[in-house]
């Protein structure tokens, strides 16, 4: 994926679209690893229709790629970033961090305990997901899909 800033008119070029696509640019909102970036710092969307729950990746004003996140632009919270600069395919990244949550449970969490949260969220590296366990029962929240 090919991104540049022309300086002169303040426009982004962008071309190659990628398997991340659609992209979002942002200023300096998710620089400093806050997993939010709230709709008003997003400058553009391409292409300009996003499904909500699609994955995106996201650059900053330079064209530097951030990271890659979920969006949903009907919400405050535009986009809930899960990766920092390069990143795994999803499949391998969630699978990653749903693995490093169980053990971190198992570490603090007795046998005999039979519910919990297994996922909270940005502190498991999927901002906004959250998975419950009652049992033999999983209850999984995620925000920003596409239900329905």
């Amino acid at each position: 994926m090919d991104s540049r800033k022309d300086s002169s008119s303040g426009h982004f070029a962008t071309s190659g679209c990628g398997a991340r696509d659609p992209q979002a640019r942002q200023g300096r909102a998710g620089a400093r690893g806050n997993p939010w970036i709230f709709s008003q710092a997003i400058e553009r969307f391409e292409p300009t229709s996003v499904e909500a729950g699609a994955l995106v990746a996201v650059y900053d004003a330079s064209g530097s790629l951030i990271g890659m996140g979920y969006c949903n632009r009907a919400t405050t919270i535009a986009i809930r970033m899960i990766a920092w600069g390069e990143t795994p395919a999803i499949d391998e990244l969630v699978a990653r961090r749903l693995k490093s949550a169980l053990e971190l449970r198992r570490r603090f969490i007795r046998d005999d305990t039979d519910a919990y949260r297994l996922v909270n969220g940005d502190g498991d590296g999927l901002s906004g997901v959250v998975v419950d366990r009652f049992g033999d029962v999983l209850v999984v929240q995620i925000p920003d899909c596409r239900c329905g």
